[in-house]
C-alpha cells in the first residue's frame, strides 16, 4: 500500500473494521492478477445521519484512484447521489449522472456513492426503478466502481443484498456516530486548522465536560453536530473578540456550550406540541 494511503486510512474516524475494508479493497484492486482486481467488493454503507458517509465514499474513491485497476482516470472520478423516488425526471438525470459527468470517452470512470436514504426498506424492492438500477450497475461496473448506503432502520437489506449481488460482490460495512473521543479529535483538528489556539484548561474542558454534553443530546447528529459547533463558534469569535484574535477561552466555549443546549431544548419543545424542523 502506498505510505500516503496508508496514513490517510489511519487518519480517518471511524472503528478498524470500516478501515480494515479499505486496506483490503487496496490490495484487490492492486493484485498483479486481474482475476482478482475484478472480484473486488461493493461496499453496502450501513449508517444514519452524521456518520461519516462522504468522508468514507471519499476515502474509497481516493483508494480506487490510486490503483492499478483503474488504468483510465478522466478528470472527475467521484459522484455520490441520493436514488431518487418517485421522480421521474430525477430518475432520468441520476442515471444520466455519470455521462455528464465523463471526460474520457463519453465514459465515467471512477467511483459512485448511491444513498437510498429515501427509501423505508420493502418500496424500494417492489419498485421497478430498482430493475433500472441492477441494469445500470450491470452496464458500468466495468469502469465504475460502487458504493451503496442505507441507513440502519432499512427494513429490507437481505433483499436488497441479494438482488444487488446478481451483478456485484456486495460486503456490509457500518459506520457509527463519533463518540465522545473521536468527536474531541474531529472537532480540536477542524478548529487547529482555522488557525485557532487554545489554553491546557480550555482544551481539557473541551474534552471532559463539552464534548460529552454534546454527544449525550438525543438530538445529536455526529460529524453533522459537530461541524454545526466548529461554524458556531467561528461566528462567536467575530461578534465576541477581536478578528485577530485566534485564541478561544473557556467563557467563548461556555457560551457555545449554552446556545447548543438552548437550541436542542428548542427543537424538542417544537417536536413536543406538533411543530417540526
Amino acid at each position: 500500500m502506498k505510505k500516503n494511503l496508508e496514513e490517510m486510512i489511519q487518519s480517518l474516524l471511524f472503528d478498524e473494521d470500516a478501515k480494515a475494508f479499505l486496506i483490503t479493497e487496496d490490495r484487490i484492486l492492486n493484485s498483479e492478477s486481474s482475476a482478482i482486481r475484478e472480484s473486488s467488493f461493493a461496499p453496502l454503507v450501513v449508517a444514519g445521519e452524521g456518520c461519516g458517509l462522504s468522508m468514507y465514499a471519499k476515502a474509497y474513491s481516493a483508494i480506487v484512484d490510486a490503483s492499478i485497476a483503474q488504468k483510465i482516470r478522466g478528470s472527475e472520478t467521484f459522484i455520490e447521489l441520493g436514488f431518487p423516488k418517485n421522480n421521474e425526471e430525477e430518475e432520468r438525470r441520476f442515471f444520466a449522472s455519470p455521462r455528464l459527468a465523463a471526460s474520457i470517452r463519453n465514459r465515467f470512470y471512477g467511483t459512485m456513492c448511491i444513498s437510498f436514504d429515501e427509501f423505508d426498506g420493502q418500496d424500494l424492492i417492489q419498485s421497478e426503478s430498482l430493475e433500472k438500477l441492477i441494469d445500470f450497475v450491470e452496464e458500468n461496473k466495468a469502469n465504475i466502481h460502487f458504493i451503496f448506503h442505507i441507513l440502519p432502520e432499512f427494513s429490507a437489506k437481505n433483499k436488497l443484498v441479494a438482488a444487488l449481488q446478481t451483478v456485484v460482490d456486495i460486503t456490509e460495512v457500518h459506520l457509527e456516530k463519533p463518540d465522545a473521543d473521536i468527536g474531541y479529535t474531529y472537532f480540536m483538528k477542524e478548529l487547529c486548522d482555522l488557525g485557532y489556539q487554545f489554553d491546557d484548561a480550555t482544551e481539557e474542558y473541551i474534552k471532559d465536560t463539552m464534548l460529552p454534553i454534546v454527544v449525550s443530546q438525543k438530538a445529536y447528529s455526529g460529524f453533522k453536530s459537530l461541524n454545526l459547533l466548529v461554524e458556531r463558534l467561528n461566528l462567536e469569535t467575530v461578534y465576541c473578540q477581536d478578528r485577530d484574535d485566534r485564541m478561544i477561552d473557556r467563557p467563548l466555549v461556555d457560551r457555545l456550550l449554552n446556545k447548543y443546549e438552548q437550541d436542542e431544548y428548542a427543537k424538542g419543545e417544537q417536536s413536543r406540541i406538533g411543530f417540526r424542523l
